[in-house]
């Protein structure tokens, strides 16, 4: 069996990530049991929700809440999902990112394995900044 563990399941692409991998899991012989990790419960998707394990919430930026999630779920995996809808400058995707890193250095985590899919630049807001851009210098 294997459990993975999405973090930032309560945005399109964390929802996205529990869906394809909810799809997959018929194609192996080994079963996915899925886990969202969120700040809210109620954040995520009915439809998606009838298809995972647990809904894990917490601060994605606290270790603690983090450690708590990956003993719930046992997981082996983690998808660190980062959306796209907010390119702003902030440093909540760092904190999460180190957050995550800084825990996966523990013992009891040293097994489990991250995957970053990232969404972030390929919202409209950016094609239309390169729009913009090339107008002005060409």
């Amino acid at each position: 069996m294997i459990s993975v563990l999405v973090n930032g399941a309560g945005y399109e692409t964390g929802q996205w990530c529990l869906l394809k991998l909810e799809e997959g899991s018929h194609e192996t012989d080994t079963p996915i049991r899925l886990h969202p990790f969120l700040q809210d419960g109620r954040s995520i998707d009915p439809q998606v929700r009838l298809r995972c394990h647990g809904v894990h919430t917490g601060n994605a930026g606290q270790r603690n809440d983090i450690r708590t999630a990956l003993a719930a779920s046992q997981a082996s995996w983690v998808i660190l999902a980062l959306t796209g809808h907010d390119t702003s400058r902030t440093d909540v995707r760092t904190t999460n990112a180190k957050a995550l890193a800084l825990l996966l250095q523990e013992p009891d985590f040293l097994h489990v394995k991250v995957i970053i899919i990232s969404h972030i630049g390929a919202s409209a807001s950016k094609t239309s900044w390169w729009e913009r851009h090339r107008l002005r210098h060409t």
